[in-house]
């Protein structure tokens, strides 16, 4: 049986970059060789596209030997020297879905899972393990996404938004600080609204360091939220699109993350080497469970995503109330992060979890093709005056 050519596209140009590599390398070291042909493709901090070609490379040779060759050829890549080696090549972005048959994009952040590659792979037609435009879109901005998911019922911590031209603005910044001095309580947390990683986010116990800390933030984005904290347990759930009922996802079990710094920070993630404890799955009662795995396969299909997502809650410790956090439609994928050891956890282990995402990628595209066969022959019929 012909191998199927999988795509895996990573790197790029939000400040997510390095996380992207290393869920690449991992999803690499999982996929089936006996299934499919990989190709790597990394796109560089310049926006350049280049793959890795293995068709070169033995599959015979020590498996860390292939993972090792891979990573010496995006440092090549990284340092510009990509005349000295044969297996780095560049892309005709026109010609990207002769290469592969399915593209998996790991690339986090913006210009990744914000609709911008999402739509380049709609024009291309070519399959992609993604959430659509729309969802991916929708769910890369925090506030669209609270705004939705309120108006749906959902409960939601307070919050404002500022974007940076109100806020350079001296009389909208006084009354920005003066609206959270005056109605947010100690804890509040600091997020750029675009930026996934936990980048730029900062927890604030007291107002001191309130305008440096939204003045990080727009580093990262035009538009920064302050988010009144939530005292209680970090909760995370794993959501996976059912190829055969989208109506009934497949949830994970709830997962808890015990962070061992001020929160679970970008340093916590990806720095500390015992950032934070998971406990998977979370000591909870059954009720709760099960209230929080149904209302994660709500929001999942609220927001239209497709293929993945993990949805992030805070359970308050004084109520049990549930309030949504986030939700990422290109979750961290190394075999360490949330949404794989979720889903293993819940009996699809990582290799699984590959096959089936390629399957759904596959199944989406194919259904998309029958339905865009009928517009045009509907339309070819429509004789103009």
């Amino acid at each position: 049986m012909k191998k199927l050519k999988i795509g895996v596209l990573f790197g790029g140009l939000s400040a997510e970059h390095e996380v992207s590599i290393k869920s690449a390398i991992s999803i690499i070291k999982n996929l089936n060789t006996d299934k499919y042909v990989i190709i790597p493709i990394y796109v560089n901090t310049k926006g350049e596209w280049n793959y890795i070609d293995l068709t070169l490379l033995t599959y015979n040779i020590d498996f860390l030997s292939f993972i090792d060759h891979i990573t010496q050829c995006i440092e090549q890549i990284k340092t510009q020297k990509n005349g000295s080696n044969g297996y780095i090549k560049p892309i005709n972005l026109g010609e990207i879905n002769q290469l592969v048959d399915v593209l998996f994009p790991i690339i986090h952040g913006k210009t990744g899972e914000d609709g911008i590659l999402q739509g380049f792979f709609e024009l291309i037609d070519i399959p992609y393990i993604s959430s659509n435009i729309l969802s991916s879109s929708v769910t890369m901005d925090k506030e669209i996404t609270k705004k939705i998911l309120k108006e749906n019922g959902t409960l939601i911590a307070p919050y404002v938004s500022i974007k940076e031209y109100q806020y350079n603005n001296q009389k909208k910044r006084n009354e920005f600080i003066q609206i959270l001095k005056n109605n947010f309580s100690l804890p509040i947390f600091i997020k750029p609204a675009n930026c996934g990683s936990s980048i730029g986010i900062e927890k604030l116990s007291t107002f001191d360091n309130l305008l440096s800390s939204v003045e990080n933030a727009f580093k990262y984005d035009n538009k920064v939220l302050v988010e009144q904290g939530i005292i209680g347990k970090e909760i995370e759930i794993s959501v996976l699109e059912n190829i055969d009922d989208y109506d009934q996802p497949i949830v994970s079990y709830p997962g808890e993350l015990i962070p061992n710094d001020e929160f679970y920070s970008y340093k916590a993630k990806y720095i500390m080497k015992d950032g934070a404890k998971l406990q998977i799955p979370a000591v909870l009662d059954d009720s709760i469970t099960n209230a929080i795995r149904e209302k994660a396969g709500e929001i999942f299909k609220t927001l239209e995503c497709n293929c993945l997502a993990r949805v992030d809650f805070f359970l308050e410790n004084k109520t049990n109330k549930l309030f949504f956090n986030e939700i990422n439609t290109l979750p961290g994928f190394t075999e360490i992060s949330l949404y794989p050891k979720l889903l293993d956890h819940y009996g699809i282990k990582y290799k699984d979890l590959l096959d089936k995402l390629i399957n759904l990628s596959l199944k989406k595209h194919s259904l998309k093709t029958i339905k865009n066969k009928n517009s045009i022959d509907i339309l070819s019929s429509i004789k103009l005056d």
